[in-house]
């Protein structure tokens, strides 16, 4: 065995040591894995996920139904006693007028609270964006200017307290100070520790805790708290370990990318040997064909229409419209062009490249393979069985 073979079976058996010990046993016993918000594919979006969940949160009359409980929790992690939480409203993007060409008042303000007796809190929501220039202080003369506030907290919230830029804090007539102008959250400590306390309060009600402990496990993915993210990082650490390592780790890429490839040609010769599906009827003067087709690594349903000699005409024709409507029938999904009657992506696969990882690596096996593709050709026949059906009426 040579120096690379050599480091590449040491750099797996490291690898498979790691995961080893982070068992499916523990993730399963979480089912930290299962997340809605990533599922949604929701993760980082600052306005539709963070903002709206944790305003709506700190909303008293949402649908979670515990009033000013979690607000309360708030005020009591920002230590905000003065506010009256009985008679607060929260406002998502809140404007606070347009920004002229020197950038010394308005904008928006991604969760804006305020009470009765006068007194807000403004927070800047951070995930992965940059800082706007003069943002904080904007948000500062607002509260300071025309529309002044009796008592108020600037909130700078993000993944981890960074402090903001001195272009956001800083504006013509004076810079803002952290702890007298503005309080830094964070996601990892502030947040996190703000969602559990809310947790605590909501064992009466399952399904708001459950999208908590949801939300809980997004931020932890975040912040690399999560089980899942504490072995990826020591199975990183072990990529820097040394060069050797990391050398290993780049041969491992290629051989996976040329193994995932590959995956797509076994696939494709398991269709084959499945012999693949291709069905036609005569119609009149004219040939219908109903077949699984591939552009490119896309799988897709397609119903044709030639002459008797297989000569390609024009699917759109008036006289095919009544063979359309039949197929959407079946299937409302199915898009005529000129080449199709009907076609449409497969709902079993569209691409191998778009499973998720768990199906592709169980698609390596053989028998797996074989269901999986025989499921994709049950779905075709299907559509032609039900089109012959439906055909069979017509003159």
């Amino acid at each position: 065995m040579d120096n690379k073979e050599e480091s590449i079976k040491k750099l797996l058996l490291g690898a498979s040591a790691i995961r080893n010990k982070w068992n499916d046993d523990v993730f399963d016993k979480t089912g930290e894995r299962f997340n809605l918000f990533e599922i949604l594919g929701l993760t980082s979006n600052e306005t539709k996920t963070h903002s709206a969940f944790i305003g709506e949160l700190l909303k008293p009359n949402a649908l979670h139904g515990e009033g000013t409980r979690f607000l309360d929790l708030f005020l009591k992690e920002i230590n905000f006693c003065e506010f009256d939480s009985g008679t607060a409203k929260v406002e998502i993007e809140k404007h606070i007028g347009l920004i002229p060409g020197d950038y010394e008042y308005g904008g928006r303000v991604d969760i804006f609270i305020s009470d009765q007796k006068n007194n807000a809190i403004l927070i800047e929501n951070k995930i992965y964006a940059g800082d706007q220039h003069k943002q904080l202080y904007r948000y500062y003369k607002y509260c300071t200017g025309k529309t002044k506030k009796n008592n108020f907290k600037i909130i700078y919230l993000n993944i981890y307290g960074t402090p903001p830029s001195r272009d956001s804090t800083e504006g013509n007539d004076y810079t803002l100070k952290e702890g007298i102008n503005f309080q830094i959250l964070s996601y990892k400590e502030n947040i996190i520790n703000w969602l559990k306390a809310c947790r605590e309060k909501t064992e009466s009600k399952p399904i708001v805790k459950e999208a908590i402990n949801h939300y809980i496990i997004l931020i932890k993915n975040l912040t690399g708290q999560s089980n899942l993210k504490k072995m990826e990082k020591e199975i990183e650490n072990l990529l820097f370990a040394s060069e050797e390592n990391f050398k290993a780790a780049k041969s491992i890429k290629a051989l996976f990318d040329r193994a995932e490839q590959e995956l797509d040609s076994k696939f494709e010769l398991e269709i084959k040997e499945q012999g693949g599906l291709t069905n036609e009827i005569k119609w009149g003067q004219f040939l219908i064909i109903f077949q699984l087709a591939q552009d490119g690594k896309v799988f897709y349903f397609s119903f044709s229409i030639k002459t008797s000699e297989r000569e390609s005409i024009d699917n759109t024709s008036i006289q095919f419209q009544r063979l359309v409507q039949i197929i959407n029938e079946i299937d409302n999904n199915f898009k005529n062009d000129v080449s199709n009657l009907g076609w449409k992506d497969a709902d079993t696969v569209k691409k191998i490249s778009e499973l998720s990882e768990n199906i592709k690596f169980d698609l390596f096996r053989p028998q797996y393979r074989k269901d999986f593709v025989e499921e994709l050709l049950n779905e075709g026949r299907a559509y032609w069985i039900e089109f012959e059906n439906k055909i069979k009426n017509l003159d």
